[in-house]
């Protein structure tokens, strides 16, 4: 799996894993992002991404949703990118050496 620097310009895509789109997490309760839906839009994601997995989040959606749906999926997937159209992918953490013999992780 290829995974981007922190930069993004110019790096691969990450190929493999669960994308989450954020625009259609939230529009599946509204038109519009709401504070009062994060528990929902929370467990949603996590139940998207299943546990261990590479994940990717992408598409429409204010700052706030991201970071908070960032925060609920650490500890449940094994990394995070986020896929710009302009930045390519960013990644947001990356546990791949957490439990492996010969790593501090």
């Amino acid at each position: 799996m290829s995974m981007s620097s922190p930069h993004g310009a110019g790096a691969p895509e990450v190929t493999t894993g669960v994308v989450i789109d954020v625009e259609a997490l939230y529009r599946s309760l509204g038109a519009t992002a709401l504070v009062e839906h994060l528990p929902v839009y929370e467990r949603a994601a996590r139940e998207q991404a299943g546990e261990g997995a590479h994940v990717v989040l992408t598409g429409r959606g204010p700052i706030w949703l991201y970071l908070r749906l960032a925060h609920a999926l650490h500890g449940v997937a094994r990394t995070l990118t986020y896929r710009s159209p302009e930045a390519g992918d960013v990644v947001v953490f990356d546990h791949t050496s957490v439990g492996q013999a010969g790593n501090a992780g």
